[in-house]
Protein backbone atom coordinates (compact mmCIF):
# COMPACT_ATOMS: atom_id res chain seq x y z
CA UNK A 1 0.00 0.00 0.00
CA UNK A 2 1.24 3.26 -0.76
CA UNK A 3 2.18 5.53 1.98
CA UNK A 4 -0.81 7.73 3.36
CA UNK A 5 -0.81 11.04 6.00
CA UNK A 6 -0.76 10.94 9.57
CA UNK A 7 -3.56 10.72 11.68
CA UNK A 8 -5.00 14.00 11.97
CA UNK A 9 -3.73 15.97 8.92
CA UNK A 10 -5.85 18.39 7.78
CA UNK A 11 -4.41 18.02 3.92
CA UNK A 12 -5.36 15.50 1.92
CA UNK A 13 -4.02 12.86 0.22
CA UNK A 14 -2.06 13.54 -3.34
CA UNK A 15 -3.35 9.96 -4.63
CA UNK A 16 -6.82 11.66 -4.88
CA UNK A 17 -5.72 13.97 -7.75
CA UNK A 18 -4.40 11.26 -9.88
CA UNK A 19 -6.25 11.35 -12.91
CA UNK A 20 -7.55 7.91 -13.55
CA UNK A 21 -8.79 8.51 -17.22
CA UNK A 22 -5.41 8.87 -18.33
CA UNK A 23 -3.55 5.82 -20.53
CA UNK A 24 -0.18 5.94 -21.17
CA UNK A 25 -0.92 6.10 -25.23
CA UNK A 26 -3.06 9.83 -24.60
CA UNK A 27 0.25 10.71 -22.18
CA UNK A 28 1.83 12.04 -25.49
CA UNK A 29 -0.88 14.92 -25.97
CA UNK A 30 -0.36 16.05 -22.55
CA UNK A 31 0.87 19.35 -22.02
CA UNK A 32 4.06 20.96 -20.84
CA UNK A 33 2.48 22.31 -17.87
CA UNK A 34 0.00 21.00 -14.98
CA UNK A 35 -3.61 22.46 -15.35
CA UNK A 36 -4.47 25.16 -13.19
CA UNK A 37 -7.30 22.99 -11.68
CA UNK A 38 -4.33 20.53 -10.68
CA UNK A 39 -2.07 22.65 -9.08
CA UNK A 40 -4.94 24.52 -6.94
CA UNK A 41 -5.72 20.65 -5.78
CA UNK A 42 -1.97 20.19 -5.20
CA UNK A 43 -2.37 23.36 -3.18
CA UNK A 44 -4.06 21.44 -0.34
CA UNK A 45 -0.88 19.73 -0.07
CA UNK A 46 0.80 22.47 1.38
CA UNK A 47 0.89 21.58 4.84
CA UNK A 48 1.22 17.60 4.58
CA UNK A 49 4.46 16.36 6.71
CA UNK A 50 5.34 14.03 3.60
CA UNK A 51 7.50 15.75 0.89
CA UNK A 52 5.32 16.44 -2.29
CA UNK A 53 6.25 17.50 -5.63
CA UNK A 54 5.01 16.99 -9.65
CA UNK A 55 6.86 17.03 -12.24
CA UNK A 56 5.74 17.77 -15.71
CA UNK A 57 6.34 15.53 -19.29
CA UNK A 58 9.37 17.92 -19.41
CA UNK A 59 10.46 17.02 -15.97
CA UNK A 60 10.37 20.16 -14.50
CA UNK A 61 8.86 21.07 -11.34
CA UNK A 62 5.47 22.43 -11.14
CA UNK A 63 4.56 21.75 -7.84
CA UNK A 64 6.18 21.65 -4.42
CA UNK A 65 5.26 21.84 -0.54
CA UNK A 66 7.18 23.02 2.43
CA UNK A 67 7.85 19.66 3.23
CA UNK A 68 9.97 19.24 0.44
CA UNK A 69 11.76 22.37 1.14
CA UNK A 70 13.01 21.85 4.12
CA UNK A 71 13.77 17.97 2.75
CA UNK A 72 15.88 19.57 0.30
CA UNK A 73 17.24 22.66 2.82
CA UNK A 74 16.03 25.45 0.30
CA UNK A 75 13.17 27.66 -0.01
CA UNK A 76 10.21 26.79 -1.10
CA UNK A 77 9.70 29.90 -4.04
CA UNK A 78 13.08 28.61 -5.68
CA UNK A 79 11.77 25.39 -6.55
CA UNK A 80 8.45 25.58 -9.20
CA UNK A 81 10.08 25.67 -12.80
CA UNK A 82 13.54 24.27 -11.88
CA UNK A 83 14.73 20.91 -13.58
CA UNK A 84 14.31 17.98 -11.40
CA UNK A 85 18.15 17.47 -11.89
CA UNK A 86 18.45 20.60 -9.88
CA UNK A 87 16.08 19.46 -7.11
CA UNK A 88 18.39 16.13 -6.82
CA UNK A 89 21.56 15.25 -7.30
CA UNK A 90 23.10 12.03 -8.41
CA UNK A 91 19.45 10.29 -9.41
CA UNK A 92 20.68 9.16 -12.80
CA UNK A 93 19.93 5.69 -12.77
CA UNK A 94 18.44 5.32 -9.28
CA UNK A 95 15.34 3.28 -8.74
CA UNK A 96 14.54 6.82 -8.13
CA UNK A 97 14.77 8.24 -11.42
CA UNK A 98 13.14 4.70 -12.66
CA UNK A 99 9.90 4.96 -11.27
CA UNK A 100 9.36 8.42 -11.90
CA UNK A 101 10.36 7.63 -15.81
CA UNK A 102 7.39 4.64 -15.30
CA UNK A 103 5.16 6.82 -13.81
CA UNK A 104 5.26 9.70 -16.67
CA UNK A 105 6.40 6.95 -19.34
CA UNK A 106 3.38 4.23 -18.96
CA UNK A 107 0.73 5.81 -16.48
CA UNK A 108 1.14 3.42 -13.80
CA UNK A 109 1.43 4.44 -10.55
CA UNK A 110 4.98 2.69 -8.92
CA UNK A 111 6.50 2.44 -6.22
CA UNK A 112 10.32 2.15 -5.11
CA UNK A 113 12.83 2.52 -2.25
CA UNK A 114 15.39 4.32 -3.24
CA UNK A 115 18.50 6.85 -1.17
CA UNK A 116 17.71 10.94 -2.52
CA UNK A 117 20.08 13.14 -2.16
CA UNK A 118 19.74 15.90 -0.88
CA UNK A 119 18.92 15.13 2.20
CA UNK A 120 21.15 11.23 1.43
CA UNK A 121 18.31 9.57 3.37
CA UNK A 122 16.07 6.47 2.63
CA UNK A 123 13.01 7.10 1.06
CA UNK A 124 9.82 5.23 0.02
CA UNK A 125 8.83 6.90 -3.53
CA UNK A 126 5.74 7.01 -4.94
CA UNK A 127 5.28 8.00 -8.41
CA UNK A 128 1.53 8.28 -10.19
CA UNK A 129 0.22 10.13 -13.02
CA UNK A 130 -1.88 13.17 -12.46
CA UNK A 131 -3.17 15.74 -15.68
CA UNK A 132 -0.48 17.02 -16.94
CA UNK A 133 2.33 14.93 -15.25
CA UNK A 134 3.30 12.94 -12.38
CA UNK A 135 3.58 13.43 -8.44
CA UNK A 136 6.00 12.30 -6.60
CA UNK A 137 5.22 11.56 -2.92
CA UNK A 138 8.29 10.69 -0.39
CA UNK A 139 7.76 8.72 2.82
CA UNK A 140 11.47 8.86 4.78
CA UNK A 141 11.84 5.11 5.92
CA UNK A 142 15.64 5.63 6.89
CA UNK A 143 14.65 4.63 9.95
CA UNK A 144 13.26 1.53 9.06
CA UNK A 145 16.01 0.67 7.19
CA UNK A 146 18.53 1.18 9.50
CA UNK A 147 16.38 -1.37 11.81
CA UNK A 148 15.90 -3.89 8.64
CA UNK A 149 20.37 -3.50 8.25
CA UNK A 150 20.55 -4.04 11.79
CA UNK A 151 18.40 -7.27 11.52
CA UNK A 152 20.27 -8.41 8.72
CA UNK A 153 23.68 -7.56 10.27
CA UNK A 154 22.46 -9.84 13.28
CA UNK A 155 21.39 -12.63 11.13
CA UNK A 156 25.11 -12.40 9.61
CA UNK A 157 26.27 -12.15 12.64
CA UNK A 158 24.49 -15.04 14.02
CA UNK A 159 25.40 -17.06 10.98
CA UNK A 160 29.25 -15.81 11.30
CA UNK A 161 28.92 -17.25 14.97
CA UNK A 162 27.00 -20.45 14.05
CA UNK A 163 29.79 -21.28 12.00
CA UNK A 164 32.54 -20.64 14.62
CA UNK A 165 30.60 -22.61 16.77
CA UNK A 166 30.31 -25.48 14.51
CA UNK A 167 34.17 -24.90 13.58
CA UNK A 168 34.76 -25.00 17.29
CA UNK A 169 32.87 -27.80 18.21
CA UNK A 170 34.39 -30.24 14.87
CA UNK A 171 38.16 -29.13 16.39
CA UNK A 172 37.05 -30.23 20.13
CA UNK A 173 35.50 -33.53 18.89
CA UNK A 174 39.38 -33.75 16.83
CA UNK A 175 41.06 -32.73 20.31
CA UNK A 176 39.08 -35.26 21.80
CA UNK A 177 39.95 -38.24 18.85
CA UNK A 178 43.52 -36.91 18.93
CA UNK A 179 43.50 -37.22 22.99
CA UNK A 180 41.53 -40.49 22.71
CA UNK A 181 44.49 -42.03 20.08
CA UNK A 182 47.50 -40.38 22.36
CA UNK A 183 45.99 -42.64 25.18
CA UNK A 184 45.26 -46.04 23.33
CA UNK A 185 48.88 -45.48 22.29
CA UNK A 186 50.40 -44.71 25.76
CA UNK A 187 47.58 -47.84 26.19
CA UNK A 188 49.52 -49.76 23.27
CA UNK A 189 52.79 -49.18 24.73
CA UNK A 190 52.49 -50.20 27.70
CA UNK A 191 51.14 -53.71 26.46
CA UNK A 192 53.96 -53.93 23.85
CA UNK A 193 56.44 -53.27 26.94
CA UNK A 194 54.75 -55.47 29.33
CA UNK A 195 53.42 -57.94 27.59
CA UNK A 196 56.12 -58.76 24.89
CA UNK A 197 58.49 -58.88 27.51
CA UNK A 198 56.43 -62.42 28.97
CA UNK A 199 56.09 -63.26 24.65
CA UNK A 200 59.67 -63.12 24.72
CA UNK A 201 59.86 -66.28 27.85
CA UNK A 202 57.05 -67.71 26.12
CA UNK A 203 57.65 -68.14 22.52
CA UNK A 204 61.94 -68.54 22.90
CA UNK A 205 61.77 -71.32 25.34
CA UNK A 206 58.55 -72.61 22.82
CA UNK A 207 60.66 -72.89 19.76
CA UNK A 208 63.79 -74.33 22.10
CA UNK A 209 61.74 -77.27 23.63
CA UNK A 210 60.63 -77.97 19.89
CA UNK A 211 64.18 -77.79 18.51
CA UNK A 212 64.60 -80.25 21.79
CA UNK A 213 61.94 -82.56 20.89
CA UNK A 214 61.97 -85.39 18.80
CA UNK A 215 58.95 -85.53 15.78
CA UNK A 216 57.17 -88.37 17.38
CA UNK A 217 57.10 -86.96 21.35
CA UNK A 218 53.68 -86.81 22.68
CA UNK A 219 54.15 -82.98 23.88
CA UNK A 220 55.27 -81.75 20.76
CA UNK A 221 51.66 -80.96 19.63
CA UNK A 222 51.33 -79.21 22.91
CA UNK A 223 54.59 -76.96 22.77
CA UNK A 224 53.39 -76.08 18.90
CA UNK A 225 50.19 -75.03 20.52
CA UNK A 226 51.77 -73.02 22.55
CA UNK A 227 53.54 -71.50 20.13
CA UNK A 228 51.24 -70.84 17.99
CA UNK A 229 49.39 -68.59 20.91
CA UNK A 230 52.01 -66.71 21.20
CA UNK A 231 52.29 -65.64 17.89
CA UNK A 232 48.65 -64.85 18.01
CA UNK A 233 49.33 -62.83 20.81
CA UNK A 234 52.23 -61.14 19.63
CA UNK A 235 49.80 -60.20 16.46
CA UNK A 236 47.10 -58.71 18.13
CA UNK A 237 49.91 -56.46 20.24
CA UNK A 238 51.17 -55.26 16.72
CA UNK A 239 48.21 -54.43 15.76
CA UNK A 240 47.44 -52.45 18.68
CA UNK A 241 50.92 -50.59 17.92
CA UNK A 242 50.01 -49.91 14.54
CA UNK A 243 46.07 -48.41 15.69
CA UNK A 244 48.24 -46.39 17.36
CA UNK A 245 50.78 -45.03 14.60
CA UNK A 246 53.85 -46.87 16.52
CA UNK A 247 54.05 -50.08 15.50
CA UNK A 248 57.63 -50.73 14.29
CA UNK A 249 58.27 -50.56 10.48
CA UNK A 250 61.23 -52.05 8.72
CA UNK A 251 60.82 -50.12 5.42
CA UNK A 252 62.13 -50.75 1.69
CA UNK A 253 60.68 -50.64 -2.06
CA UNK A 254 57.93 -52.17 -3.01
CA UNK A 255 55.57 -53.21 -5.54
CA UNK A 256 52.40 -52.56 -4.04
CA UNK A 257 50.91 -55.08 -6.73
CA UNK A 258 53.48 -57.45 -6.17
CA UNK A 259 52.31 -57.74 -2.40
CA UNK A 260 48.75 -57.19 -3.09
CA UNK A 261 48.67 -60.37 -5.95
CA UNK A 262 50.78 -62.84 -3.28
CA UNK A 263 48.06 -61.66 -1.11
CA UNK A 264 45.13 -62.29 -3.27
CA UNK A 265 46.25 -65.77 -4.73
CA UNK A 266 46.65 -66.89 -0.58
CA UNK A 267 43.57 -65.14 0.86
CA UNK A 268 41.16 -66.97 -2.36
CA UNK A 269 40.75 -70.26 -0.05
CA UNK A 270 39.87 -68.42 2.62
CA UNK A 271 37.63 -65.98 1.11
CA UNK A 272 33.70 -66.73 1.21
CA UNK A 273 33.42 -69.37 -1.84
CA UNK A 274 30.26 -66.97 -3.09
CA UNK A 275 32.87 -64.50 -4.18
CA UNK A 276 34.00 -63.25 -7.30
CA UNK A 277 37.19 -61.05 -7.04
CA UNK A 278 38.40 -58.94 -9.55
CA UNK A 279 41.37 -57.37 -10.21
CA UNK A 280 41.69 -54.54 -11.95
CA UNK A 281 45.63 -52.96 -12.11
CA UNK A 282 46.94 -49.75 -13.88
CA UNK A 283 50.27 -50.22 -15.36
CA UNK A 284 53.37 -48.88 -14.35
CA UNK A 285 52.60 -47.74 -11.13
CA UNK A 286 55.51 -46.10 -8.95
CA UNK A 287 57.16 -48.23 -6.00
CA UNK A 288 56.24 -47.35 -2.72
CA UNK A 289 58.29 -47.05 0.44
CA UNK A 290 56.73 -49.49 3.45
CA UNK A 291 57.00 -52.60 5.53
CA UNK A 292 55.93 -55.37 3.84
CA UNK A 293 54.47 -57.00 6.74
CA UNK A 294 52.35 -54.19 7.78
CA UNK A 295 51.46 -53.83 3.89
CA UNK A 296 50.09 -57.46 3.50
CA UNK A 297 48.21 -56.91 6.82
CA UNK A 298 46.28 -53.85 5.28
CA UNK A 299 45.62 -55.70 2.42
CA UNK A 300 44.55 -58.53 4.19
CA UNK A 301 42.52 -56.89 6.89
CA UNK A 302 40.80 -55.28 4.17
CA UNK A 303 39.82 -58.07 1.94
CA UNK A 304 38.83 -60.20 4.69
CA UNK A 305 36.07 -57.16 5.37
CA UNK A 306 34.85 -57.18 1.91
CA UNK A 307 34.69 -60.84 1.72
CA UNK A 308 32.41 -61.45 5.12
CA UNK A 309 30.39 -57.98 3.73
CA UNK A 310 29.08 -60.43 1.16
CA UNK A 311 27.24 -62.45 3.68
CA UNK A 312 25.77 -65.63 2.52
CA UNK A 313 24.35 -63.97 -0.61
CA UNK A 314 27.81 -63.77 -2.26
CA UNK A 315 28.79 -60.67 -4.78
CA UNK A 316 31.83 -59.13 -5.89
CA UNK A 317 35.28 -58.22 -4.45
CA UNK A 318 37.18 -55.75 -6.82
CA UNK A 319 40.85 -54.78 -6.51
CA UNK A 320 41.80 -52.03 -8.72
CA UNK A 321 45.14 -50.26 -8.35
CA UNK A 322 46.23 -46.63 -9.84
CA UNK A 323 48.03 -43.46 -9.03
CA UNK A 324 46.43 -40.76 -8.01
CA UNK A 325 47.64 -36.80 -7.27
CA UNK A 326 46.12 -35.72 -4.01
CA UNK A 327 46.02 -31.97 -3.97
CA UNK A 328 44.16 -30.46 -0.85
CA UNK A 329 43.62 -33.38 1.35
CA UNK A 330 40.77 -35.67 0.87
CA UNK A 331 37.41 -36.16 2.64
CA UNK A 332 38.10 -38.05 5.63
CA UNK A 333 41.66 -37.34 5.49
CA UNK A 334 41.77 -33.62 5.14
CA UNK A 335 45.06 -33.54 6.57
CA UNK A 336 47.12 -35.61 3.54
CA UNK A 337 50.23 -33.69 2.19
CA UNK A 338 49.77 -33.17 -1.52
CA UNK A 339 51.73 -35.33 -3.91
CA UNK A 340 51.71 -38.66 -5.94
CA UNK A 341 50.11 -41.71 -4.29
CA UNK A 342 49.85 -45.68 -4.89
CA UNK A 343 46.13 -46.19 -4.88
CA UNK A 344 44.54 -49.53 -3.90
CA UNK A 345 40.83 -49.64 -3.72
CA UNK A 346 38.81 -52.60 -2.86
CA UNK A 347 35.07 -52.78 -3.47
CA UNK A 348 32.29 -54.89 -2.11
CA UNK A 349 28.50 -55.21 -3.58
CA UNK A 350 27.59 -56.43 -0.08
CA UNK A 351 25.06 -54.67 2.32
CA UNK A 352 26.89 -51.79 3.01
CA UNK A 353 27.01 -49.08 5.87
CA UNK A 354 24.76 -46.76 7.12
CA UNK A 355 26.18 -43.24 8.52
CA UNK A 356 26.38 -43.89 12.05
CA UNK A 357 28.26 -47.40 11.27
CA UNK A 358 30.84 -45.62 8.93
CA UNK A 359 31.47 -42.62 11.73
CA UNK A 360 32.93 -45.46 13.75
CA UNK A 361 34.25 -47.81 11.32
CA UNK A 362 38.08 -46.89 12.69
CA UNK A 363 37.79 -47.25 16.03
CA UNK A 364 39.30 -50.05 18.25
CA UNK A 365 37.51 -52.89 18.83
CA UNK A 366 33.92 -51.33 17.41
CA UNK A 367 32.58 -53.92 14.98
CA UNK A 368 29.30 -55.26 13.29
CA UNK A 369 30.51 -59.11 13.62
CA UNK A 370 29.88 -61.11 17.19
CA UNK A 371 33.38 -63.11 17.18
CA UNK A 372 35.49 -60.06 15.86
CA UNK A 373 38.02 -58.29 18.13
CA UNK A 374 36.96 -54.86 15.74
CA UNK A 375 41.12 -53.88 14.99
CA UNK A 376 41.31 -54.75 11.43
CA UNK A 377 40.32 -51.48 10.27
CA UNK A 378 41.63 -49.26 13.28
CA UNK A 379 45.28 -51.31 12.66
CA UNK A 380 44.91 -50.41 8.90
CA UNK A 381 44.39 -46.85 9.83
CA UNK A 382 47.12 -46.86 12.12
CA UNK A 383 49.48 -48.58 9.74
CA UNK A 384 48.94 -46.26 6.66
CA UNK A 385 49.05 -43.22 9.06
CA UNK A 386 52.56 -44.70 9.65
CA UNK A 387 53.10 -44.84 6.38
CA UNK A 388 52.27 -41.48 5.45
CA UNK A 389 49.12 -42.10 3.70
CA UNK A 390 45.26 -42.44 4.90
CA UNK A 391 42.33 -44.75 4.37
CA UNK A 392 38.68 -43.85 2.80
CA UNK A 393 35.54 -45.46 2.73
CA UNK A 394 32.44 -44.88 0.66
CA UNK A 395 29.24 -46.50 1.69
CA UNK A 396 25.57 -46.86 1.77
CA UNK A 397 23.31 -49.21 3.02
CA UNK A 398 22.40 -51.66 0.54
CA UNK A 399 24.88 -50.01 -1.78
CA UNK A 400 28.22 -51.75 -1.13
CA UNK A 401 31.54 -50.70 0.85
CA UNK A 402 35.00 -49.11 -1.37
CA UNK A 403 37.75 -48.57 0.92
CA UNK A 404 40.55 -46.70 -0.83
CA UNK A 405 44.13 -46.44 0.63
CA UNK A 406 46.69 -44.02 -0.70
CA UNK A 407 50.36 -45.02 -0.19
CA UNK A 408 52.81 -42.06 -1.09
CA UNK A 409 54.62 -42.81 -4.39
CA UNK A 410 58.61 -43.25 -5.20
CA UNK A 411 59.79 -41.64 -8.30
CA UNK A 412 60.97 -44.93 -9.03
CA UNK A 413 59.58 -48.05 -10.64
CA UNK A 414 58.92 -50.91 -8.18
CA UNK A 415 61.82 -52.94 -7.48
CA UNK A 416 63.52 -55.93 -8.12
CA UNK A 417 63.18 -58.59 -4.96
CA UNK A 418 67.02 -58.78 -3.21
CA UNK A 419 68.59 -61.77 -2.38
CA UNK A 420 67.56 -63.43 0.69
CA UNK A 421 70.44 -62.73 3.45
CA UNK A 422 73.53 -65.61 3.41
CA UNK A 423 73.20 -66.98 6.92
CA UNK A 424 76.71 -67.17 8.96
CA UNK A 425 77.33 -69.29 11.97
CA UNK A 426 78.33 -67.51 15.48
CA UNK A 427 81.98 -67.38 15.33
CA UNK A 428 83.36 -69.59 18.71
CA UNK A 429 84.57 -68.21 21.49
CA UNK A 430 81.36 -65.03 21.18
CA UNK A 431 80.49 -63.39 24.37
CA UNK A 432 77.35 -60.94 24.03
CA UNK A 433 75.82 -59.00 27.32
CA UNK A 434 72.16 -58.88 27.55
CA UNK A 435 70.31 -56.14 29.36
CA UNK A 436 66.72 -56.42 29.92
CA UNK A 437 64.82 -55.55 33.15
CA UNK A 438 62.85 -58.44 32.72
CA UNK A 439 64.48 -61.90 34.25
CA UNK A 440 62.27 -63.92 31.94
CA UNK A 441 63.39 -62.08 28.84
CA UNK A 442 66.89 -62.30 30.37
CA UNK A 443 66.74 -66.47 30.78
CA UNK A 444 65.05 -67.03 27.31
CA UNK A 445 67.95 -65.14 25.70
CA UNK A 446 70.26 -66.20 27.71
CA UNK A 447 68.84 -70.05 26.53
CA UNK A 448 68.76 -69.31 23.01
CA UNK A 449 72.17 -67.72 22.57
CA UNK A 450 74.27 -70.55 24.69
CA UNK A 451 72.36 -73.05 22.34
CA UNK A 452 74.00 -71.19 19.28
CA UNK A 453 77.72 -71.44 21.53
CA UNK A 454 77.52 -68.10 22.62
CA UNK A 455 78.77 -66.79 26.60
CA UNK A 456 76.23 -64.60 27.79
CA UNK A 457 77.00 -61.87 30.19
CA UNK A 458 73.69 -60.29 31.85
CA UNK A 459 73.02 -56.93 33.33
CA UNK A 460 69.25 -55.69 34.84
CA UNK A 461 70.03 -52.04 33.76
CA UNK A 462 71.90 -49.65 32.08
CA UNK A 463 74.29 -48.66 35.04
CA UNK A 464 74.95 -52.27 35.49
CA UNK A 465 75.30 -52.99 32.06
CA UNK A 466 77.84 -50.33 32.06
CA UNK A 467 79.67 -51.68 34.48
CA UNK A 468 79.64 -55.43 33.41
CA UNK A 469 81.31 -53.66 29.95
CA UNK A 470 83.81 -52.29 31.35
CA UNK A 471 84.64 -55.35 33.23
CA UNK A 472 84.48 -57.27 29.84
CA UNK A 473 84.92 -55.08 27.51
CA UNK A 474 88.01 -56.71 25.68
CA UNK A 475 85.31 -60.10 25.86
CA UNK A 476 82.49 -58.52 25.09
CA UNK A 477 81.39 -58.69 21.29
CA UNK A 478 78.01 -57.14 21.11
CA UNK A 479 75.37 -56.12 23.27
CA UNK A 480 71.60 -56.83 23.27
CA UNK A 481 70.07 -54.18 24.59
CA UNK A 482 66.51 -53.64 25.83
CA UNK A 483 65.13 -49.91 25.42
CA UNK A 484 63.12 -49.46 28.10
CA UNK A 485 64.30 -49.70 31.73
CA UNK A 486 64.41 -48.11 35.29
CA UNK A 487 67.25 -46.22 36.61
CA UNK A 488 68.82 -46.12 32.99
CA UNK A 489 67.25 -46.68 30.41
CA UNK A 490 68.50 -48.32 26.97
CA UNK A 491 68.84 -44.84 25.04
CA UNK A 492 70.79 -43.34 27.55
CA UNK A 493 72.92 -46.42 28.00
CA UNK A 494 73.69 -46.50 24.24
CA UNK A 495 75.05 -43.52 24.64
CA UNK A 496 77.40 -44.12 27.30
CA UNK A 497 78.46 -47.30 24.98
CA UNK A 498 79.00 -45.45 21.83
CA UNK A 499 81.15 -42.57 23.98
CA UNK A 500 83.42 -45.54 25.53
CA UNK A 501 86.95 -45.79 23.86
CA UNK A 502 86.19 -49.24 22.58
CA UNK A 503 82.95 -49.77 20.06
CA UNK A 504 80.40 -52.48 20.56
CA UNK A 505 77.85 -53.24 18.32
CA UNK A 506 74.43 -52.93 19.78
CA UNK A 507 71.23 -54.55 19.00
CA UNK A 508 68.42 -52.36 20.44
CA UNK A 509 65.22 -54.58 21.31
CA UNK A 510 61.69 -53.33 22.52
CA UNK A 511 58.40 -53.85 21.92
CA UNK A 512 57.78 -50.24 21.23
CA UNK A 513 58.28 -48.43 17.55
CA UNK A 514 62.50 -47.86 17.07
CA UNK A 515 61.76 -44.88 15.26
CA UNK A 516 59.55 -42.95 18.17
CA UNK A 517 61.16 -44.28 21.08
CA UNK A 518 64.95 -43.95 19.92
CA UNK A 519 64.40 -40.78 17.80
CA UNK A 520 66.51 -42.47 15.14
CA UNK A 521 69.56 -44.05 16.89
CA UNK A 522 69.18 -46.88 14.86
CA UNK A 523 70.71 -44.81 12.21
CA UNK A 524 73.29 -43.14 14.51
CA UNK A 525 74.68 -45.65 16.36
CA UNK A 526 73.00 -48.74 17.07
CA UNK A 527 73.73 -51.83 14.66
CA UNK A 528 70.68 -53.07 14.37
CA UNK A 529 66.98 -53.64 15.75
CA UNK A 530 65.21 -56.68 17.44
CA UNK A 531 60.69 -56.52 17.57
CA UNK A 532 59.60 -58.38 20.70
CA UNK A 533 58.55 -61.16 20.81
CA UNK A 534 61.09 -63.06 18.93
CA UNK A 535 62.05 -66.50 18.39
CA UNK A 536 65.41 -68.39 18.74
CA UNK A 537 66.26 -67.90 14.99
CA UNK A 538 65.06 -64.36 14.82
CA UNK A 539 67.87 -63.57 17.75
CA UNK A 540 70.47 -66.00 15.77
CA UNK A 541 69.40 -63.31 12.23
CA UNK A 542 69.88 -60.36 14.87
CA UNK A 543 73.31 -60.96 16.27
CA UNK A 544 74.28 -62.52 12.98
CA UNK A 545 74.10 -59.22 11.45
CA UNK A 546 75.24 -57.04 13.90
CA UNK A 547 78.12 -58.95 14.60
CA UNK A 548 78.53 -59.20 10.18
CA UNK A 549 78.46 -55.12 10.74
Amino acid sequence: MPPTLAPGCKCLSLYSLAAPSVRPRDRRDLPATLQPETIARLALLDESPLATLALTPDWRCAYANAALAAMLGRPLSGLVGLPAGELFSDSTGTPFEAACRFAMEEGVRTTAEAVVTPPGRWFEVTAFPVEGGIGVLLADITARKAHEEAQQAEAAQEARQQVIEAERARRLMDLRESQKRESLGVLAGGIAHDFNNLLVAILGNASIALADLETVHPARAAIEDVEKAAHRAADLTRQLLAYAGRGHFVTEKLDLGAQVQEITATLRAALSPKATLRLEFGRDLPAIEGDATQVRQVVMNLLTNASDALGEAGGVITVRMDSRIVSGGLAGAPTLADGTYVCLEITDTGHGMDAATKARIFEPFFTTKFTWRGLGLAAAKGILEGHGGAITVRSEPNDGATFTVYFPALAEQAPVAAPPLVMRKTPPGTVVLVVDDEPLVRRAARTMLERQGVEVLEAADGEQALAVYQQNRDRVRAVLLDLAMPRMDGQETLKRLRASPSSVPVLLMSGYDEDNVTGGELGRGAAGFLQKPFRAADLAKGLERVLAS
